[in-house]
């Protein structure tokens, strides 16, 4: 299980349920208790639990929903301390943990599999392909991204590649025609 994944499913999840008591609340047009607002909540979590599309955090939402059934929580404003949990996350991460989510993400997501460039014969279709040289001059020793990440593609179609990566939100796409072996190569920026 992807860190990352997780904290990315539980902290959009979050970011939705605030959202929709802060829409329902502002339509209201009048004063909005802090019990209805945990009931408001407690509503919206309850399917969540067992949507296979929240398997992942279904724990933290079952003590979210337990939470906000006990009477005198508060819960509306434990959610806004969790957020600023994920949003310090964030912060956290380097560049190089950048890379490795991006990474984790084409092969379980996508099918993509990344793979060291010295040594190949043969070009595995479905494969990116880096030079280990190329890709620790790419990186400072506070693993920071220092220059673009060049990755050559094997029959991977440009267009959706650009498109994956750069919806992921760490990197943007430079991308190339062929390098001398008939395979595309794209360059990968960081995006601060």
């Amino acid at each position: 299980m992807s860190n990352f994944k997780y904290e990315r499913l539980l902290s959009i999840t979050i970011d939705n349920a605030l959202l929709h008591l802060w829409i329902t609340v502002a339509s209201s047009g009048c004063y909005v208790p802090r019990g209805v607002r945990n009931q408001i909540l407690v509503r919206w979590f309850k399917p969540k639990i067992k949507q296979a599309k929240y398997k992942l955090i279904k724990k933290e939402l079952k003590s979210i929903f337990l939470a906000g059934k006990a009477s005198g929580s508060l819960l509306e404003e434990r959610l806004c301390e969790l957020r600023e949990l994920s949003q310090s996350y964030r912060g956290r991460l380097n560049d190089m943990h950048k890379l490795h989510y991006l990474l984790e993400h084409l092969r379980e997501e996508h099918g993509i599999r990344a793979d060291l460039s010295e040594g190949i014969v043969e070009y595995q279709p479905n494969t990116l392909y880096v030079s280990q040289k190329k890709l620790e001059q790419c990186f400072s020793d506070d693993k920071r991204q220092l220059k673009p990440i060049l990755a050559m593609l094997s029959e991977i179609n440009m267009d959706s590649f650009v498109q994956i990566v750069q919806s992921f939100g760490f990197h943007k796409v430079e991308g190339r025609n062929n390098t001398p072996h008939g395979v595309p190569f794209a360059y990968l920026h960081s995006i601060d």
